[in-house]
């Protein structure tokens, strides 16, 4: 189905690799910990941290809440002036979106996502940001009524199947995504915590999830039939506290490992690209961006569930980033499956992410 957003969302992009095919990419002086302190702090804007220095200026809901517990660690007052523009202006326009522009202008790329509340509602939980929750209880109690509406199948307990969201893997289409349902199954967690009036209370999310998903060794992608280990997957049931048997933690991981979605470094989603999908617009201008590609956001998120049951695991996984953060002098959106920095004719990779900050917390 044609939609004009992946039509608009399409040239940006081209416009974007057109200018960076000319402007050279940052260089940032110091080691991985120097460099990381110096997007961290250029993100910043003065109201809210960004997501990128580059491609992506904007408040990213999905983003700041993956960074969330690392921004706290360094600056809490500068968390909280975030969450207090993103509500704000999410308010004003009786929804929440995966973006904010710093003009205020609320996006939804490229439809809305079932992660964006999610993201929310654990950011407010993890700050203590009591003040803003009793400010806006009106607006975010309405917000879990309409994704109990229009995301969750009240039939099944889950996401819903027949319904495309946006979500971690935004340029494919999933059903019923295992990390959609470790979203809903945040939500419905951090929204008792904060006291709001939910319609989740009493569903016992981690184990539907469990009967739904998980096969004895690993998390299935989504509920299509379709039988691949995807990183997300295995990553996120333990990433939102859903799930702390380390037994499971450990045999998730090596299924990732022995699927090579940790090579050369962590991660991708997936072993092998699956077309069917794809968005056919977002895939012509950035082929295999969310295929066999290399994430560092998820790389890092992954990291953080191997410090629960692998130290030595996950300190090689950061003593990887290292190596790659100082090597591109920067820290970067994707890369190839063979390591090298995503470039396309049409698009290429973003740089100076607010993900940095989670490697701070490392090192």
């Amino acid at each position: 189905m044609f939609r004009p957003s992946l039509l608009k969302e399409g040239i940006r992009m081209g416009s974007l690799a057109m200018k960076a095919h000319v402007v050279k990419q940052k260089k940032y002086l110091g080691d991985a910990s120097q460099i990381c302190r110096q997007i961290v702090e250029e993100c910043w804007n003065g109201t809210f941290y960004q997501v990128s220095n580059g491609n992506f200026p904007h408040f990213w809901m999905r983003d700041f809440g993956i960074c969330v517990d690392a921004l706290l660690a360094i600056d809490t007052k500068k968390v909280i002036s975030s969450l207090a523009f993103a509500l704000e202006y999410y308010e004003k326009t009786g929804k929440v979106t995966t973006s904010i522009t710093k003009k205020g202008k609320c996006i939804d790329f490229p439809v809305m996502a079932a992660d964006s509340l999610p993201f929310l509602v654990h950011c407010l939980v993890r700050a203590k940001a009591g003040e803003l929750v009793t400010k806006y209880k009106t607006f975010l109690e309405e917000q879990l009524r309409y994704y109990y509406k229009d995301i969750f199948d009240h039939k099944t307990g889950l996401v819903r199947k027949d319904k495309h969201f946006s979500s971690m893997k935004d340029h494919y289409i999933r059903q019923s995504s295992c990390y959609d349902n470790c979203m809903l199954a945040m939500l419905a967690r951090d929204a008792g915590e904060l006291g709001l009036s939910s319609p989740f209370a009493g569903y016992k999310f981690p184990q539907l999830i469990e009967e739904t998903f998980w096969t004895g060794a690993y998390f299935l992608d989504d509920l299509s039939g379709k039988y691949h280990v995807a990183s997300d997957a295995n990553i996120f049931p333990f990433w939102c506290g859903l799930f702390d048997d380390k037994n499971m933690c450990t045999a998730a991981l090596q299924e990732i490992h022995e699927n090579e979605l940790d090579k050369p470094f962590p991660a991708k989603y997936t072993k092998e690209r699956h077309r069917e999908q794809e968005l056919r617009l977002p895939s012509f201008f950035a082929p295999n961006y969310e295929g066999t590609a290399i994430w560092t956001h998820l790389g890092f998120c992954m990291i953080d569930i191997a410090l629960l049951v692998d130290k030595k695991l996950a300190q090689n996984y950061i003593n990887e980033y290292k190596k790659v953060i100082e090597k591109n002098a920067n820290v970067l959106e994707v890369f190839n499956p063979d390591g090298t920095p995503y470039r396309r004719l049409f698009y290429v990779r973003d740089e100076g992410l607010l993900w940095a900050a989670k490697f701070l917390v490392w090192i």
